[in-house]
């Protein structure tokens, strides 16, 4: 792992008001493409400056890290808050989004499999993986409820206000 100083974190609040971009449609370009494409030059302009070895960014920055990538040669990492939704998913990304997500998906997808590594912020007990798990994919839990050992240890905790779990 590269240290702290040398890892770009992309994130989405720019503090400009243009978080989050347009809604997307069918027709036109990719609003997040539109969006990475305005901020572009000054990443680059950053890494030149702090010449960082690493990209971290999440899924909504995820275009902004991959037209970085293929810019400046540096390796990055994406992480997935969510439940795993790509190739193979157990569960149909359909079932949970609608609408716009659905175009949103597959702007995920192309991203992702440029990425040299995806964390996923949940656990195979919530979010089985799937049979053909992405070699650079990677589930980051147990989710802290999810831990049985923990699990016991605060749901029978007493104190003055009973029994209670975190």
């Amino acid at each position: 792992m590269a240290p702290p100083q040398r890892i770009l974190v992309l994130g989405s609040s720019d503090g400009g008001g243009n978080w989050p971009p347009r809604a997307a449609s069918a027709s036109g370009p990719s609003p997040f493409r539109v969006w990475a494409d305005a901020r572009l030059p000054a990443v680059r302009t950053l890494v030149r400056e702090c010449r960082p070895r690493v990209i971290l960014s999440e899924l909504f920055t995820m275009e902004l890290a991959r037209l970085t990538k293929a810019a400046c040669g540096l390796r990055w990492c994406c992480v997935n808050p969510s439940y795993y939704f790509g190739p193979d998913s157990t569960r149909p990304f359909e079932a949970d989004c609608v609408g716009v997500s659905r175009y949103f998906r597959q702007q995920c997808l192309q991203a992702l499999g440029d990425a040299d590594l995806v964390l996923h912020g949940t656990d195979p007990l919530f979010d089985p993986p799937p049979p053909s798990l992405p070699h650079h994919h990677h589930y980051v839990g147990p989710c802290r409820g999810n831990d049985p050992a923990r699990r016991r240890r605060t749901v029978t905790s007493r104190g003055r206000h009973g029994c209670w779990s975190r």
